[in-house]
């Protein structure tokens, strides 16, 4: 019976996820179990089951979290190839140590390409991959959201 319950449970929290993000629980309807009955809530019962760094969007952040691995994205969008000077000058307030930490993630993580030129002084650009490029919607989303919602003040 035990493994009945499990399945079960595994079951609900599939139901619950409704996709790969796990965020069927937001589309429910239910917010509230105390208007229902937690018994009543399915919402409630899944997030006991949910595992949050199994979501496609826990992964997402993974890859992109850090003070300064989205403005890197943004920027090779925006102007690739780029040089890691050029990088430095753009993030104004960056070290060469944390800049290029966060270089070697992201080209780690397959979402930027080092190409590195045989001359003296040595050269170094950086491009997006065509899987940090395939991240470039959810940026652009950002950004169009940050454009909307750039004035908005508290109410007082």
């Amino acid at each position: 019976m035990g493994s009945t319950t499990s399945q079960s449970a595994k079951l609900d929290a599939d139901v619950c996820a409704g996709d790969s993000c796990g965020a069927g629980a937001r589309d429910s309807g239910c917010r509230d179990a105390g208007a229902h009955g937690a018994d009543a809530c399915s919402a409630w019962s899944c997030i006991d089951d949910a595992d949050f760094e199994q979501t496609g969007f826990s992964y997402t952040l993974s890859l992109i979290q850090g003070k300064y691995k989205m403005v890197i994205l943004y920027c090779l969008m925006e102007f690739q190839p780029v040089r890691f000077n050029e990088l430095r000058r753009y993030l104004k307030t960056v070290s060469d140590k944390t800049l290029s930490r966060a270089l070697k993630e992201l080209e780690a993580d397959g979402l930027i390409s080092r190409t590195a030129y045989p001359q003296i002084p040595p050269k170094v650009e950086y491009r997006l991959t065509e899987r940090g490029a395939s991240l470039m919607e959810v940026l652009d989303a950002m950004c169009v959201w940050g454009s909307q919602h750039r004035d908005w003040k508290p109410e007082r």
